[in-house]
């Protein structure tokens, strides 16, 4: 009988130990494969969702884009403080809010809008572009006598002046140097400057006589922080005193007032933007920069070198107690504005100098004054006064302007501003606040 051959054997036992080799790849192939293809799935799913959250986030960033520019077609249709809600294509998942609240003179709109996980908001101040084709580079009232012109005087733009027109004269030595006495068109002007809208009159006086309303937090000056910053989403924070306010290394921005009984001092080491400031009294120090809204009773005064950012607002109301003798708003040497300077008195002394630019000084906006404008700097824009004046230490000469220059071609005309006449104008975006 024949026995077993060993390689037989052998080669059986190789056999056995490749099937168990083979079936171990096989699973940790299987494994590996099932582990990429998790994770690919895996990887598609969460790709797909932040696709979709992009999606998402276009279309609420677009959906709020659309709110602002339907707001913008009639902002009449809106009340102050109340929540629209637009539904945008018959699809509730593509609705906006929309509110439109009053700072200062100014108005502010808060546009947003949700989309599941997505949502997204826009707050901006809101003002009126005036037709660039109608734009006034000077308005000065009848008064039955012209306007003298000396120096180095420049009235660029459409003016409107009295029928006697304009007269190169020799100020003090100072002969016209311009061969031209405008350059632009010129028409007459009426007996009265254009009115200033009713709303915006009303919501001035009740800045400055009633500048504590519903709904504020109020903070005593001495218990102010250092830094301070308010979302236009917040209540008013209004810091008040009954003693002068002196802003020396404070950091404030945002939905802030801040009102003395006596008078505010804003210094050169102290930020402030968008802010409202009331008092009798108001001092932008030397070197101090900022933006706002500063409401005043008797003088507001830029001192050398301040500069108010764009959009800023001077106003002066003159109450009873101011002193006539001396200007309400002043810009020194080398202050500057981009926004509007505005005076309004309702029975302005005819020998004051109500606005009392100093040269070098520059605007960049709008003067208006109900007044006199002493004007020896620049107005990139356009300046409405009753009558010019220069005044010395020894003489007062009424419809003078020496070195005085207005320019309506330096005004960026895409500039807007609050909306100061009731006449026919675009609303468009003034500021985005964020």
């Amino acid at each position: 009988m024949n026995k077993p051959l060993k390689h037989t054997t052998i080669n059986g036992s190789k056999l056995v130990k490749l099937k168990g080799s083979a079936l171990i790849i096989s699973i940790t192939i299987c494994t590996i494969a099932t582990l990429f293809v998790g994770i690919a799935f895996m990887y598609f799913y969460y790709s797909n969702i932040r696709l979709l959250d992009y999606k998402r986030s276009k279309q609420v960033r677009a959906n709020v884009n659309s709110g602002i520019a339907f707001y913008m077609r009639n902002p009449d249709l809106y009340d102050y403080d109340s929540t629209y809600k637009v539904i945008l294509f018959d699809n509730e998942t593509d609705s906006i809010f929309i509110r439109k609240s009053k700072w200062g003179i100014c108005d502010y709109l808060l546009c947003s809008a949700y989309n599941r996980t997505q949502v997204y908001e826009k707050v901006l101040f809101t003002g009126a572009l005036y037709p660039s084709d109608s734009g006034t580079a000077l308005y000065s009232t009848d008064l039955n006598n012209s306007i003298y012109i000396s120096g180095s005087t420049l009235l660029k733009g459409n003016i409107q002046i009295p029928n006697a027109g304009l007269l190169a004269v020799n100020f003090d030595g100072r002969v016209y140097e311009s061969k031209e006495l405008y350059q632009g068109t010129k028409t007459n002007s009426n007996s009265a400057l254009p009115q200033t809208d009713k709303l915006v009159y009303q919501r001035i006086k009740q800045s400055i006589y009633d500048p504590i309303m519903p709904h504020e937090q109020i903070l005593h000056y001495k218990d102010m922080p250092d830094t301070l910053i308010n979302s236009f989403r917040n209540d008013v924070i209004h810091i008040i005193s009954h003693d002068t306010i002196r802003l020396n290394g404070k950091f404030m921005k945002g939905k802030i007032k801040i009102s003395s009984a006596c008078g505010v001092k804003i210094g050169k080491t102290c930020y402030f933007e968008d802010i409202i400031c009331n008092a009798p009294e108001i001092h932008i120090m030397s070197g101090a920069t900022g933006s706002g809204q500063f409401f005043s009773t008797k003088k507001a005064i830029l001192q050398q070198n301040s500069r108010l950012f764009y959009p800023s607002i001077l106003i002066n109301v003159s109450g009873a107690d101011a002193d006539q003798s001396k200007p309400h708003i002043v810009l020194s040497d080398f202050a500057q504005i981009s926004g509007m300077l505005i005076h309004l008195e309702e029975h302005p002394d005819d020998k004051n100098q109500d606005i009392l630019l100093y040269e070098e000084s520059k605007v960049h906006g709008c003067v208006y004054t109900s007044g006199n404008l002493d004007l020896r700097g620049q107005v990139d824009g356009s300046v409405y006064c009753n009558r010019f004046i220069r005044k010395s230490t020894s003489r007062i000469y009424l419809n003078h302007l020496v070195d005085g220059k207005i320019d309506y071609s330096n005004w960026n005309k895409a500039v807007v501003l609050p909306e100061l006449f009731d006449s026919k104008v675009v609303h468009k975006r003034m500021k985005w606040v964020y």
